[in-house]
């Protein structure tokens, strides 16, 4: 993972953001497994913030390593089903759901909070803090941020009256 810097990803065809250690880790499962579909280097990045906290992180076993040399399918230029696929598959091996976008609390008309990498943690406080006072709040957190998730995010945001986006930190810490 490379330290989270604003601009373009110039050069990759993907961008993956870990908002914990934990998909820090699962994700670079999924980059190995996305390069070797797609034939294109990617990138995966995590606020400084995420990456500078000591965190316990379950380290993926031999089944999800063996992901990594497993290459059955023909290359693909489908950069965005490919991902959608490589997420599956370490979901899968690892017993952790990966998605294009994570979503938390019921998608139900009212507020929708989209967050990424670290902003993500605070995005679901304030959920909680809201629901507790009778607000209807779904947060929305993109991994997978290139290509844009459209589908994911979309369906995503489908029920939502007001939807809040939280800027990403910029520059380091």
């Amino acid at each position: 993972h490379r330290l989270r810097v604003a601009g373009a990803i110039s050069g990759h065809a993907f961008e993956l953001l870990a908002s914990d250690a934990q998909q820090a880790v699962d994700q670079c499962l999924v980059a190995h497994r996305l390069a070797a579909r797609i034939g294109r280097p990617g990138l995966c990045s995590i606020d400084a913030d995420v990456a500078a906290a000591p965190a316990l992180v379950q380290l993926p076993d031999a089944q999800a390593i063996g992901l990594l040399d497993a290459h059955e399918a023909p290359l693909t230029d489908d950069i965005a089903e490919a991902a959608r696929a490589a997420l599956a598959d370490v979901g899968r091996a690892t017993g952790r759901e990966l998605l294009p976008v994570h979503v938390w609390g019921e998608q139900t008309p009212g507020w929708a909070i989209v967050a990424t990498g670290l902003r993500v943690r605070s995005a679901v406080l304030a959920a909680e803090l809201l629901r507790e006072v009778g607000c209807d709040v779904t947060v929305i957190a993109p991994a997978l941020l290139q290509p844009v998730p459209h589908r994911e995010l979309r369906d995503a945001l489908a029920g939502a009256d007001r939807v809040i986006v939280l800027d990403p930190p910029q520059g380091p810490g």
